[in-house]
C-alpha cells in the first residue's frame, strides 16, 4: 500500500510541476509582444524522501535576460536621451540665430549695421548714410531683444522640463524601492519574482532614460 501511495505521489507532483511549466510556457506565448516581458525557463530539480526518489519539483523559474546587454542598453539610451533633450534646444536656438547667408539672421543684422558704420565713417556729411546706420543699428537692436525674450523662454520651458524629470524620476524611484521589498518578502516564502523583476527592469530602464 505505502508503495502505491508513493507511486501515486510521484505521478502526481510530475503533473503538477509540468501544470505549472505549461503555464509559464503560456504565458510566454500572451506576453511575446509586451514591453519589458522577458521569457521564462522552469527548471526542475529530483525530489527525495527517505533515500527513496519520490517524483519532480520546480526548483526556479528564470528569466532568460541578459544582465550584460541590458546594461549595456541602458547606458546607450541614457546617453542617446541627453543629446536629444541637448539637440532639442540647440535647434531651436540656431533657428534663432538664423543661417549665416539669410537675410534675416542676427549675423547678417549685424553686417549691414557694419557697413552702414562704415559708410557714415566715409561719408560723415552725408545725412542719408547716418539715418540708414540709424535705421541699421534699431534692426539690430530688435532682433537682439526678440532673441533675449526668446532665449528666456526657452529658459523657462527646460527648467518646466526638469521640474518634470524630477517628478518622474523620484517617482520611480519609490516605485523601485517598494518592487525591490515586494522581491524579498516574495523570494522569503518561495514565491515566483520574476515578473517583480521584469516590473523593475522596466523601470530602471526607464530612470536610465532619464537620469542623465
Amino acid at each position: 500500500m505505502g508503495t502505491l501511495t508513493l507511486a501515486l505521489r510521484t505521478a502526481q507532483s510530475g503533473l503538477l510541476a509540468n501544470q505549472q511549466a505549461l503555464d509559464v510556457t503560456s504565458r510566454n506565448i500572451s506576453n511575446v509582444n509586451t514591453e519589458g516581458y522577458s521569457r521564462k525557463v522552469v527548471r526542475f530539480e529530483n525530489s527525495a524522501l527517505v533515500g527513496a526518489g519520490s517524483g519532480v519539483n520546480i526548483s526556479e523559474i528564470m528569466r532568460t535576460v541578459d544582465e550584460g546587454l541590458l546594461k549595456s542598453f541602458r547606458i546607450e539610451s541614457s546617453e542617446l536621451n541627453a543629446m536629444s533633450s541637448q539637440n532639442t534646444f540647440w535647434d531651436r536656438l540656431q533657428d534663432l540665430f538664423g543661417s549665416p547667408e539669410a537675410n534675416t539672421s542676427l549675423s547678417h543684422t549685424i553686417s549691414a549695421f557694419s557697413e552702414a558704420v562704415e559708410s557714415v565713417v566715409v561719408s560723415p556729411n552725408n545725412a542719408l548714410e547716418h539715418t540708414e546706420a540709424v535705421r541699421r543699428a534699431e534692426d539690430m537692436l530688435q532682433q537682439l531683444q526678440q532673441m533675449s525674450i526668446a532665449i528666456q523662454e526657452l529658459r523657462l520651458q527646460a527648467d518646466q522640463k526638469l521640474s518634470d524629470v524630477a517628478t518622474e524620476i523620484n517617482s520611480l524611484v519609490g516605485e523601485i524601492d517598494t518592487l525591490n521589498d515586494d522581491i524579498i518578502a516574495s523570494g522569503s516564502v518561495s514565491r515566483e519574482t520574476s515578473d517583480l523583476k521584469d516590473q523593475r527592469d522596466l523601470k530602471i530602464s526607464r530612470l536610465s532614460e532619464l537620469i542623465d
